[in-house]
């Protein structure tokens, strides 16, 4: 492993770069991705998502900060190159006060409400890079259930379907996910929708004296990701996971 590092243009070099001449396979192996995966990262085919990134420094020893600062630099350039211009970018209604939406009653008397569904997946895991999608599918609850049980505005939350398995056993793979988009306080210990880097990511947060948070798996086997005061600048907060529901 080549523990010299320079300068990188971009995050595949880098991660490469730190690769040395150990071979593909073994590294992949070490951090548990498939060697095609890994090769994708390296080309710049594929972003790496939160998770790999805390995996890969945790494992490599390089600063997860630096690895961070190319991804948000590379995430940045491919979002302009997509929509044909600069500037960051995030999934559109989620995170914003003004939601262009508002839950309507199936019939009058029923009192339902329809939440958002959004194609967008936070990563709990091996999630992808976030594109801007659209509300993809609407789901009733009723709304003096949201009221009463989740003591939330209806009109501030919206569904989001969980990828991955690094907040597992609460949050499963798959899971449909409610966040409260008007919740932008971070409070120790709970679990928030967080746009970094380009990508969501679905973490329960941890606040370390004196500017340090880091982001926390339930699950074990995926190391914490740290970040301090100059890249909490750059995380933008989606919202507040208030309620999860899933296969039994």
């Amino acid at each position: 492993m080549n523990n010299h590092y320079r300068v990188m243009n971009t995050l595949g070099e880098k991660l490469k770069d730190v690769r040395g001449a150990t071979a593909r396979a073994a590294f992949a192996e070490m951090l548990g991705v498939h060697p095609n995966s890994l090769a994708m990262y390296e080309r710049g085919e594929r972003l790496p998502d939160i998770d790999f990134l805390a995996l890969f420094a945790s494992q490599t020893g390089t600063p997860f900060s630096e690895l961070l600062s190319l991804r948000l630099q590379n995430g940045s350039n491919e979002a302009a190159r997509t929509a044909g211009q600069s500037g960051d970018w995030s999934v559109p209604g989620l995170g914003e006060q003004a939601m262009d939406w508002s839950p309507v009653a199936e019939e009058p008397g029923e009192g339902l409400v329809f939440l958002p569904l959004y194609a967008a997946r936070p990563s709990a895991g091996g999630g992808s890079l976030a594109q801007p999608d659209d509300v993809v599918d609407h789901l009733a609850f009723k709304g003096s259930w949201v009221h009463e049980e989740l003591g939330r505005n209806a009109r501030d939350l919206a569904v989001l379907r969980a990828s991955g398995d690094s907040m597992s056993p609460h949050i499963q793979d798959g899971d449909l996910v409610v966040v409260d988009t008007a919740d932008q306080e971070l409070q120790n210990g709970r679990i928030y929708v967080l746009n970094i880097a380009g990508a969501l990511v679905l973490k329960r947060l941890d606040f370390q004296p004196p500017a340090t948070v880091r982001l926390c798996s339930d699950n074990p086997t995926f190391p914490a990701a740290e970040l301090d005061a100059d890249e909490l600048q750059r995380l933008t907060i989606i919202g507040r996971a208030v309620w999860r529901g899933g296969r039994t």
